[in-house]
């Protein structure tokens, strides 16, 4: 787990980069489980339950969906332990330094205008698990950070 973090500079632009990732591990997705349990008549549940087996032959991951034995369906298993890793971009800042010869004449002493992102991008295993929100190797029911968008100037005087 780590961070990469970088600033590049050229002619009053400013770029700076924020990462955060993690190689391996695995992370306990409670959450998806739910979603794949047959539950009571009226709940939600998962696309993916359509890729269940369902006939002789079928060749799936996804047991068979029956409403008799719906605690052994959405049970505790291996089967909903999903690959950890993940690269997110956690922040970009993109600014530029107006020219002293410019900022002089507003008689001001320094100006910067600038834009920010933050979460703008997670790559994982898995669309909608977050796994950098928890230490304990599980996912709770947290909705991924939002995107932020900001924009900004600064004046000094």
């Amino acid at each position: 787990m780590g961070g990469i973090s970088s600033t590049f500079s050229y002619k009053g632009l400013e770029l700076s980069i924020l990462g955060t990732f993690q190689i391996g591990g695995l992370i306990y997705d409670g959450a998806y489980a739910s979603l794949m349990h047959a539950g009571n008549y009226g709940n939600a549940i998962s696309v993916d339950i359509l890729e269940r087996w369902q006939k002789p032959g079928d060749i799936t991951d996804v047991p068979r969906l029956d409403y008799s034995k719906r605690t052994p369906f959405g049970a505790a298993s291996d089967r909903w332990l999903v690959d950890a890793s993940f690269f997110n971009i956690k922040a970009v800042t993109l600014s530029y330094n107006l020219p002293a010869s410019l900022v002089q004449k507003a008689s001001i002493s320094g100006a910067r205008v600038w834009v920010s992102g933050e979460n703008l991008y997670l790559i994982n295993s898995r669309v909608g698990l977050d796994p950098q929100a928890s230490f304990a190797g599980t996912s709770d029911n947290l909705y991924t950070p939002s995107r932020i968008l900001t924009v900004g100037v600064n004046v000094s005087f």
